[in-house]
Parts: structure tokens; sequence; C-alpha cells
């Protein structure tokens, strides 16, 4: 209902109570945390890697800040390098750093394992397409196609009722197909599908339009069940 809730704020309020929307429902789930989930804790947990911390953390912000830099075009193209180069600099410090400690608070190898390295690596180049999508269609629905932001809302929920609904048969269909057939054959489909989203114009029917994106929300919702549950 995200979508939906988001639409109806920005068009009768303003999308800055989308923000103070979070407040109550952040509230409820430290309660809901704090009376429901277990405090697990281990025997002899390791003690925190600050310096890993400090180190990976400042690399993957500057790596993050230069890619936004670059996308608004800011800071001229010195600086943008700059920022790229340090980035990487403090990222291969540590790997060399990470890789010669017990306990790192990034620990790279688990990139050993190949199931995990093929969900992570593999299944971030998926993700990159489809975390995209539910920012990129709003932006076209709007700005391209004239569309309220309850307008768009009201069309793009649906990829979450085609998500919520398929994830009781993710496991059959898992056990059906198999790791590898499933996670090849859907990433592929769903690639198709993504670009088949860039063929919608103004003129295509509202209804075409959900019955498109209720399928896309399905395949989705398999690729990241299964693509997480390899990596686990």
């Amino acid at each position: 209902v995200g979508p939906v809730i988001g639409g109806l704020i920005t068009t009768y309020l303003s999308w800055r109570w989308i923000f103070f929307l979070n407040i109550p429902f952040g509230v409820a789930g430290v309660l809901l945390a704090l009376r429901y989930v277990k405090n697990f804790e281990t025997p002899t947990p390791p003690r925190f890697d600050f310096k890993g911390f400090v180190i990976v953390g400042a690399g993957l912000a500057l790596l993050e800040l230069a890619i936004e830099f670059l996308g608004h075009r800011m800071g001229g193209t010195a600086t943008v390098v700059a920022m790229f180069a340090a980035a990487a600099m403090l990222l291969a410090i540590y790997t060399w750093y990470a890789l010669s400690r017990e306990n790192p608070v990034l620990d790279l190898n688990l990139f050993r394992l190949r199931t995990f390295r093929a969900s992570t690596v593999s299944g971030g180049m998926c993700r990159m397409t489809i975390g995209a999508v539910p920012f990129l269609l709003p932006l076209m629905l709007q700005v391209g196609f004239g569309l309220t932001a309850l307008g768009s809302g009201l069309i793009t929920f649906v990829m979450n009722i085609g998500a919520i609904g398929i994830k009781s048969f993710a496991s059959p269909i898992a056990r059906r197909f198999g790791f590898r057939n499933l996670v090849l054959y859907n990433a592929s489909l769903l690639g198709f599908m993504a670009m088949g989203i860039a063929l919608f114009t103004p003129e295509t029917p509202h209804w075409v339009m959900i019955v498109y994106l209720l399928a896309y929300g399905v395949v989705r919702s398999i690729q990241f069940t299964n693509v997480n549950a390899l990596g686990f």
C-alpha cells in the first residue's frame, strides 16, 4: 500500500509528510521488537572491528558520493576522478586489512563460497535493474505521462501484490526447477520484462500496465527470494 498512500499524501498534502509518517511506524517497530524478538547473544562475542568499520565505511561513502557527483555533474572532472581514486584506495586497503584479520567487520572470505559469490555478485547486478524500476517507473508515469502521484501509485502498487502473492509458492517452484535453472531463466525473463516497461506510452491503457506490472512483480519476487536463499 506504500505507493497508494504515498500518492495520496503527495497529491493532497505534501511529500514531506511521507517522512513524518515513518515516525509512528518506527516507534511501533521498536516496541514490537522489544516485546517479541529474543535477545540472542553469543557466549564470547568478538570485539567490534571499529578500525575496519571506519576504513570500509569511508571507502563506500566516498564511492557513493563520487557516483552522485558524476550523476549530477557536480564538482568538475578532477574532483570526481579524485573521489573515485580515493574510494578505490580505501577499499583496497580494507581488502588487505580484512584478509589478515580474524574477525573483520565485513568478512571478505565469504566470497570464497561459490554460492555466496554467485548470489552476491550476479545477484547484485540483477538488483541494479530490479531496484531501479520502482524509482524510474513513477517518474515516467508522472513526469512523462502527466499522471498524478496518486494515479501513478494506483498503477505501480500491483507489483507488490504480485510479489506477495507468489511468496507462498516460492519453495515449491524452487524444488521443482532447481536453483540453477530457476535463477538463470527467471533472471533472463526479468531482464526482458524490465525492458518491456520502456514500451509503455501515454496512450497505453492503464489496465494493460496493471496486468503487465502484476506479472513483473511475480517474476521480480521469485528472483529476490531465490537469490537471497542461495546466499544464505
